[in-house]
């Protein structure tokens, strides 16, 4: 059974780009396009991936970073609690404290 007999007969799609005539046929077309798309999806799959792991480093910095202003906010705390002539003699306190 031929193709053109069972209505499967391959098209032809033609242009001309920068002066060159290019010529497909529909099936190979297809196959580029297919092709194409899977390249894309591996692409974007990858930039997820990238992303992901980015995001996981920096949620890491930031904890880091959290952790250390609620330290500093507790010596703060403890030295702005003392009287203001034992404030400089106790900041070692505060500061052990504050860990």
């Amino acid at each position: 059974m031929d193709k053109r007999e069972s209505g499967m007969a391959d098209e032809e799609l033609s242009a001309e780009v920068a002066g060159q005539k290019l010529s497909f046929k529909t099936g190979s077309l297809n196959t580029v396009a297919t092709i194409a798309t899977l390249v894309l999806v591996c692409l974007l799959c990858y930039v997820v991936w990238v992303h992901t792991i980015d995001t996981k480093e920096a949620s890491k910095e930031l904890v880091s970073v959290m952790k250390e202003n609620a330290q500093a906010t507790r010596e703060q705390t403890c030295i702005i609690g003392l009287p203001q002539d034992r404030r400089e003699q106790n900041a070692d306190l505060c500061k052990r404290l504050s860990r």
